[in-house]
């Protein structure tokens, strides 16, 4: 084996093993002719970093999806745990000079945002992009790009939430009293969304259809590339990431189900009922989410009457999102379906009696704890459905529920009036779905 011959297998191992066996000993064969053709004795450095950039493009599958996402939910999990542990029994940091904190900084407050910004972001976002990346023809260096901007976001965040914690910013009021914020200043998120953009453009513009004109592709992508790092950022502090980890490792194990040869076809899901079902979530979410920061503000004043109906709203919006995504899961695995639903529409009834309970009753913590349960049941049944058939498949249905059990239990209450977020992938998918089966229906013979 020749020198040029060994440092291209070695650049070759930046594919997965699956691709290497396959096509492996061709591509060497085309490298190492063309390196000939050319007199090189060793890779050009162009070229090394282009067979670099494509293998890792290559490890976008369905199952490095459901690693990512189940990693983001194991990190999210450890971020709760911690969050629960009393700040002031461990250890911590003393108050470092010319910080107006009040108390040493405990060590705990500074690892969990360091978790969730600098781990969870970045493995939730790769998560999502290694499902496009399997599902659509896109050029490697793109997908690159858009997987390096979580990742720089994530470390600009953590590295910023922890410099805003040991220098706390202390606000005095009229009435004397004293307030201590420890968030990233905006002068840091707001380039972070910016640059998250930045990164996701190129990706978006080769996503979008054929058919759309130049002019206006470039418009569109920067728009929708704008709204997902105001998202991204946005959801980046929260424990929002584990509902979006566990939505896209149940969408990964469906891909994976759908890979297999043994998969068997099912009906196909509607547009119109997924459309409508996204939309009137969306119609009552929005309002609701609206009104419920404004009285959490202070701004109206607000009774108790209108806050049970407007529980009771989000309420109807989480059944029409579970109702929606149970439609399109019956799509895949058939009527069975139904079931891990029923589970999910009895926990999100659950929460909303939990809401209206109130943290203060001695049943809220009971009811939370059921909701829990049921809801990670529910994903447990799910994830049994869609799973290939493999010896893997029970365990890791079982680990998916306990998780998701776990992670619901401490913020159960407050995620099922956001659940309406989801309607926006639905009504998406919704009118993707319903473009392509137009085009697929022939038009009619005429003469």
């Amino acid at each position: 084996m020749t020198l040029l011959e060994e440092r291209m297998r070695a650049l070759l191992r930046w594919y997965p093993r699956s691709w290497r066996e396959q096509h492996g000993e061709v591509m060497l064969a085309t490298l190492l002719d063309d390196a000939e053709a050319r007199g090189l004795d060793e890779p050009a450095r162009a070229d090394a970093w282009s067979i670099r950039v494509h293998g890792v493009a290559a490890h976008a599958s369905p199952t490095v999806a459901a690693v990512l996402a189940a990693a983001t939910l194991a990190v999210v999990l450890v971020a709760l745990g911690l969050a629960r542990i009393d700040p002031f029994a461990g250890p911590s940091i003393p108050i470092p000079p010319g910080s107006q904190a009040f108390v040493p900084i405990p060590i705990v407050d500074l690892a969990t945002p360091v978790l969730l910004l600098a781990v969870a972001l970045p493995l939730v976002a790769w998560s999502l992009l290694a499902l496009v990346g399997a599902r659509r023809a896109v050029a490697a260096s793109p997908l690159l790009l858009a997987a390096a901007g979580p990742a720089i976001v994530g470390v600009v965040l953590a590295v910023a939430s922890i410099v805003a914690t040991l220098y706390p910013t202390v606000t005095e009021h009229g009435d004397g009293s004293t307030s201590v914020s420890g968030l990233a200043p905006s002068w840091v998120t707001v380039p972070a969304c910016l640059l998250v953009a930045a990164c996701a453009v190129p990706l978006l513009g080769d996503l979008l259809p054929v058919g759309i004109a130049a002019w206006l592709r470039w418009p569109l992508a920067f728009v929708g590339a704008c709204i997902a790092g105001a998202v991204t950022v946005g959801l980046a502090p929260s424990t929002l990431l584990a509902l979006v980890a566990m939505a896209l490792l149940l969408v990964a194990f469906a891909a994976m189900r759908a890979d297999r040869v043994d998969a068997e076809p099912c009906a196909s899901w509607s547009p119109q009922l997924v459309g409508t079902l996204g939309g009137v979530a969306l119609c009552i979410g929005v309002p609701t989410t609206v009104f419920s920061i404004v009285a959490n503000l202070g701004m109206v004043p607000v009774d108790g009457g209108a806050m049970r109906l407007v529980t009771a709203l989000a309420t109807a919006g989480s059944i029409a999102i579970v109702v929606a995504g149970a439609h399109m899961v019956r799509s895949v695995v058939g009527a069975w379906a139904w079931a891990p639903a029923a589970a999910l529409l009895v926990a999100v009834l659950g929460a909303c009696s939990a809401i209206v309970l109130g943290e203060a009753r001695l049943a809220y913590a009971a009811v939370i704890a059921a909701s829990a349960a049921c809801a990670g049941a529910a994903l447990a049944g799910t994830a049994l459905l869609v799973l290939p058939r493999a010896s893997w498949r029970l365990p890791a249905a079982l680990a998916t529920g306990i998780v998701a059990a776990l992670l619901l239990s401490q913020a159960f209450a407050w995620l099922v009036p956001v659940t309406w977020i989801a309607g926006v992938p639905l009504v998406v998918a919704a009118l993707v779905r319903a473009r392509r089966d137009a085009r697929a229906i022939p038009e009619p013979a005429y003469g």
